[in-house]
């Protein structure tokens, strides 16, 4: 969906094409299993743990052999490894549901939000058509600060230096000067 039009003003964050990617699907289903895996991996540590502690406590009162207490400490590093394990997991997960934006849920849907508050220039999604990866859907500028890009013949060019103030006029408000700071002077004449 594409609830956006050029002339929109949208504040940040604000959604402005909404995908719809089996990708991300996916990637928010091995979020979710990876979160699962890990919150179970922890249970079976936490058992290991207490177990070891138990066998600990028993093998102090010769109450079993040093052999199930050597066995509590394996269980118990094993279980730490396993959560080591499913933390990375769900670390990896997390990174390639981000790379896809799919942050919401498994639907598959990503949300593509405005970065700043702005104004829609121009919007190339329609929906239902299938988009190319880095393809620009939606335009949005800041209207408070503006580029200009001027080219100036050679006799003028030495005028402009990084930093310095420009004045310049436009045809479409006759009459009005504005100002510029210069930012960047290119480094090469035609």
């Amino acid at each position: 969906t594409v609830p956006v039009r050029p002339g929109d003003r949208v504040a940040a964050g604000r959604v402005l094409v909404t995908l719809h990617s089996p990708e991300a699907g996916a990637a928010q289903a091995d979020l979710a299993k990876a979160q699962a895996e890990l919150a179970s991996r922890r249970a079976q540590a936490t058992y290991a743990k207490g177990a070891r502690d138990r066998a600990e406590r028993l093998l102090a009162l010769k109450a079993i052999p040093r052999q199930e207490y050597e066995r509590a400490i394996a269980d118990d590093e094993l279980a730490q490894s396993a959560v080591t394990q499913a933390e990375a997991e769900l670390t990896r997960a997390r990174t390639s549901a981000e790379q896809l934006g799919a942050d919401a849920s498994a639907s598959g849907e990503i949300a593509l939000r405005a970065p700043f508050a702005g104004v829609v220039l121009a919007r190339t999604a329609v929906p239902g058509a299938v988009v190319d990866a880095g393809a620009p859907l939606v335009v949005v500028t800041d209207p408070s600060a503006l580029w200009l890009t001027a080219s100036a013949p050679e006799a003028l060019a030495g005028a402009f230096r990084p930093n310095a103030t420009v004045r310049f006029s436009v045809p479409a408000y006759t009459g009005e000067v504005f100002s510029a700071r210069v930012d960047a002077v290119g480094a090469g004449l035609d």
